[in-house]
C-alpha cells in the first residue's frame, strides 16, 4: 500500500489564500468541469507545493473511473490523453482503490486520506511508462474522498521529474489543503451528478436478486456485458483470456436461463423473456456455444 495520512475534519486550512480558495468556491457547479480542477491546482501552488498538473476521477459501483477533468499549467490535452488511458486500462493498478472499500452510513464521519505515489514505486511496468515515465510524471499526491456503495473521488496533483520528488514541506502543505479540496470537489461532484438512479448500481442490484447463484467471476462478466464492453475489453480488465470471458457468459447465462445479451437485459429490466419452460430446460441441459451473441 502507498503512503497514505488520515486527514480529520478539524484539520485546518492555515496555508490557504483567500483569493484562491475564493476561485475555488467560485468554480463549484461550474458545468465546465476545467475550473474546478484549474482552481483546485491553483489553491495547492498557492499553498507553497508547485504542481504541474491536476485530475479530478469519480470511482463508481462496478464501473471504471469517470475522469470529471484535468488541468496542466502547460499542456491540459496532454493530461486528457494520459486521463483516457489510465481510465481505460491502468486505474486497476492504482493503489488508490484500496481506500474505497468501505460502505459508511454516515459520511460525515468518514475522514479524507492523503496518498502519495512516487513513479519508481508502481509495480505495474505499463502503467508507471503510460502514465508517469511518458510524461516526465515524478510523484504523485491525492486527495481520496470516499462516498457511499464503495465508490469515491480522486483528486491528484503531479510533480515533473525536473522538479525532483515532493518534500516533507510539500506534504504537509498539500494536507493542510485537503479539506478544502476535497470537500469542494465532493459538493462539485453532487451538483454535476444527475439526480437520477445510477443505472450500473441499479443493475448490480437487480443481478444480485435474480442470480444470487452466480459466482464472483460470472458475476463481474456479465455486469461488464451490461455496460456494452466487448470480450477482448472485459478479458483485458479482468485479467485473463478471451475464451475464459466466454465460458463464465456461458455459465452464468446457463444459471439465468437465458442465451442472449437482450433476454439479460429483459431479465433486469423488468420484462418477460418469452420461451417456454421446456425450452429453458432443454437449454439449460445442453452447453451454450461460444460464438452466441454476447
Amino acid at each position: 500500500m502507498s503512503p497514505h495520512w488520515i486527514i480529520s475534519a478539524e484539520r485546518g486550512n492555515t496555508r490557504v489564500n483567500a483569493n484562491a480558495a475564493a476561485g475555488l468556491v467560485r468554480a463549484i457547479g461550474d458545468p465546465d468541469h476545467t475550473r474546478i480542477v484549474s482552481a483546485i491546482l491553483a489553491v495547492v501552488r498557492d499553498a507553497g507545493v508547485y504542481s504541474e498538473a491536476c485530475s479530478f476521477y469519480a470511482f463508481e459501483p462496478s464501473a471504471p473511473p469517470r475522469h470529471i477533468a484535468s488541468a496542466n499549467v502547460r499542456d491540459t490535452a496532454l493530461s486528457n490523453s494520459i486521463a483516457e488511458r489510465y481510465v481505460h486500462e491502468y486505474y486497476k493498478y492504482d493503489s488508490n482503490r484500496l481506500f474505497m472499500t468501505v460502505d459508511p452510513c454516515d459520511l460525515s464521519h468518514v475522514p479524507l486520506v492523503v496518498t502519495r505515489q512516487t513513479s519508481d514505486k508502481i509495480n505495474c511496468t505499463d502503467y508507471r511508462r503510460a502514465c508517469y515515465d511518458s510524461v516526465g510524471i515524478a510523484d504523485r499526491l491525492s486527495v481520496v474522498v470516499p462516498l457511499k456503495f464503495h465508490s469515491g473521488l480522486t483528486i491528484s496533483i503531479y510533480r515533473p521529474r525536473t522538479e525532483g520528488l515532493y518534500q516533507e514541506s510539500d506534504i504537509h502543505g498539500f494536507q493542510e489543503t485537503a479539506n478544502l479540496v476535497g470537500q469542494a470537489a465532493a459538493r462539485h461532484y453532487a451538483l454535476c451528478t444527475p439526480n437520477q438512479p445510477d443505472l450500473s448500481t441499479l443493475f448490480d442490484s437487480k443481478l444480485a436478486f435474480i442470480g444470487p447463484n452466480l459466482t464472483r467471476r460470472e458475476y463481474g462478466v456479465i455486469l461488464r456485458i451490461l455496460r456494452g464492453m466487448t470480450v477482448a475489453q472485459i478479458a483485458k480488465d479482468l485479467d485473463i483470456k478471451p475464451t475464459s470471458v466466454l465460458t463464465y457468459r456461458n455459465r452464468a447465462y446457463q444459471r439465468l436461463g437465458i442465451r442472449l445479451r437482450s433476454e439479460l437485459c429483459a431479465l433486469l429490466l423488468g420484462g418477460t423473456v418469452h420461451r417456454d419452460r421446456l425450452t429453458v430446460e432443454r437449454h439449460a441441459n445442453r452447453r451454450p456455444s461460444a460464438a452466441s451473441n454476447m
